[in-house]
């Protein structure tokens, strides 16, 4: 898609000071009306735009920035017409807003989301917000409900009662569907891929591995949430699960795509549905997952003590599975040291490389040996729950790793550290993380260290890269942390969520604007610039 650039500059006697942005367009809306003096519209406002239907006087739903230039020669007064919301799940009346662009002068908008709200509480507020964050059903997935009411959606199965092919449905209420979405009845992934009416949908039966059924009368409709990248109940450790079930993770990739919000943000009729714009974010659990040998000091060319040509063992469970009994390296004829091409190091992990790729209780379970602040640490490549190492004695008669040469005995090892999530908050002088009381908190810095959020444009960008939908809260990201299982947090049930609404009756953004010249002897021309 093409770009844009936009930026405002403004020169003083001692600086310059600018403000810009970027973003991606598909098209560019422009258009020029004028309202000249001395005619029968003299003084009266002028239809310029409606974003909610197509009109003669133009069309500019959903555009990511709007430049509106007085060109003319008198003053403009500028009227928009917008919605005024009384809850977060109602709206009331129309309401205006007006103001007033000398000659040559301009107004730029970000977007065209903008309401009335009847209180100073928060209109892009959550009906629920958890300070700690969301973990994901384990389930992988909720049922659809009515946020507001709290009734489940049920399939009105008709024609699935008997046959498995059919591809028309009908649930009890349409309006909390998105087309594209996935729904799941029983153990069957069904994709919409349109809304026929308010109660009817047309689907594809059977997606991502999963077995096309028949469905009784009042099936329960879910909202599932496994890792769309892989299939249904896919169980791979670095793909959709932990080797045993499925999980609500990345893959080895750093990949995740799932259809909806985790369940949540959907309401019937649209109103007040969807996730609210630069609300979302999730934190991946990346810190710890090592155990260390208790040394210090330690560098690449510091002697293990260990002899040469000589093969030594120990145990290894790797990230809760079963342990490994007696892995097994040979030193170097002549390099003893810890690093080095052929140092013990190396041959270490040249070991472990064998056994991720050998069927077995190491197979697909990656794990790093490295110096690390002068230590020897082993570390999972996991990021999930349960992500840990526990290092422990041989016991085949093969020489002993622990308790010989350098190598403490593992009484004497660190204790493991399991994963767990990085602090949102560090200490400000040296930037160690803080875990505490909310008194230490308020004298820390926020920390985005593992976090991916959106941009309010539909981008996720920081520890991961990718797009959300606002309305259905659809995600799919790349470059996360490789097989690393999250927090979430989201705004929803909010008057400024989920998609631009322009409806009639469900309005979260201008749904008109008009204009006029204030001078009764001057012509006014107004331009209207977008993209979208």
């Amino acid at each position: 898609m093409p770009n844009f650039s936009a930026t405002t500059t403004i020169k003083t006697g001692d600086e310059t000071l600018s403000a810009s942005a970027t973003g991606e367009y598909g098209e560019v809306f422009r258009m020029t009306l004028s309202a000249p003096f001395g005619t029968a519209t003299t003084g009266t406002f002028q239809e310029a735009i409606q974003t909610h239907t197509v009109t003669s006087a133009g069309y500019a739903k959903d555009l990511k920035y709007l430049l509106i230039k007085n060109i003319g020669a008198s003053a403009l007064e500028l009227h928009f017409t917008i919605e005024a919301w009384e809850s977060l799940y109602t709206n009331a009346a129309e309401t205006f807003l007006r103001f007033l662009i000398p000659v040559g002068d301009y107004m730029l908008l970000p977007n065209i989301r903008l309401i009335a709200w009847d209180t100073e509480a928060s209109g892009a507020g959550a009906g629920t917000i958890d300070q700690g964050g969301y973990t994901p059903n384990s389930n992988l997935y909720v049922a659809l409900n009515n946020i507001a009411a709290g009734d489940a959606q049920l399939l009105s199965s008709g024609a699935m009662a008997s046959d498995a092919t059919v591809t028309s449905a009908a649930v009890d209420d349409t309006s909390y569907l998105y087309p594209g979405d996935l729904i799941q009845i029983g153990s069957e992934i069904i994709r919409i891929n349109e809304i026929t009416s308010a109660t009817g949908f047309k689907c594809t039966r059977g997606m991502y591995g999963s077995t096309a059924a028949t469905h009784a009368d009042d099936s329960a409709v879910l909202l599932p949430f496994f890792n769309a990248y892989h299939k249904y109940g896919d169980v791979s450790i670095n793909g959709g699960g932990d080797g045993s079930a499925a999980k609500c993770k990345t893959d080895i990739e750093g990949r995740f795509k799932c259809f909806n919000m985790f369940g949540q943000g959907r309401n019937a009729n649209y109103v007040g549905d969807g996730i609210t714009p630069g609300s979302f974010a999730m934190l991946f659990r990346t810190e710890g997952g090592y155990q260390q040998l208790g040394l210090s000091g330690i560098t690449a060319n510091s002697h293990t003590g260990l002899a040469a040509s000589t093969a030594y063992e120990f145990d290894i469970q790797v990230d809760g599975g079963t342990n490994f009994d007696n892995l097994t390296f040979t030193t170097d004829s002549s390099n003893l040291n810890w690093g080095g091409a052929s140092g013990v190091i190396s041959k270490i992990q040249s070991a472990l490389n064998t056994q991720y790729y050998t069927a077995g209780n190491l197979f697909q379970r990656g794990v790093d040996v490295a110096i690390v602040n002068g230590d020897i640490r082993f570390s999972s490549r996991s990021n999930r729950s349960g992500s840990a190492i526990a290092l422990t004695a041989g016991a085949s008669g093969t020489a002993e790793f622990f308790g010989t040469g350098r190598v403490p005995a593992v009484a004497s090892l660190e204790p493991a550290v399991p994963k767990r999530f990085p602090s949102r908050f560090k200490n400000k002088d040296n930037l160690t993380p803080i875990i505490g009381t909310s008194s230490s908190i308020k004298s820390a810095v926020k920390s985005t260290e593992s976090l991916a959020y959106d941009d309010g444009n539909g981008n996720i960008i920081g520890a991961a890269q990718g797009k959300i939908n606002y309305g259905s809260g659809a995600i799919d990201i790349t470059g996360a942390p490789s097989n690393a299982d999250f927090l979430f947090w989201n705004s929803y049930a909010s008057a400024l969520g989920g998609n631009i609404k322009v409806e009639a009756t469900n309005c979260n953004a201008i749904r008109e604007f008009r204009f006029r010249g204030v001078s009764w002897n001057l012509d006014a021309t107004i331009e209207f610039i977008g993209m979208n």
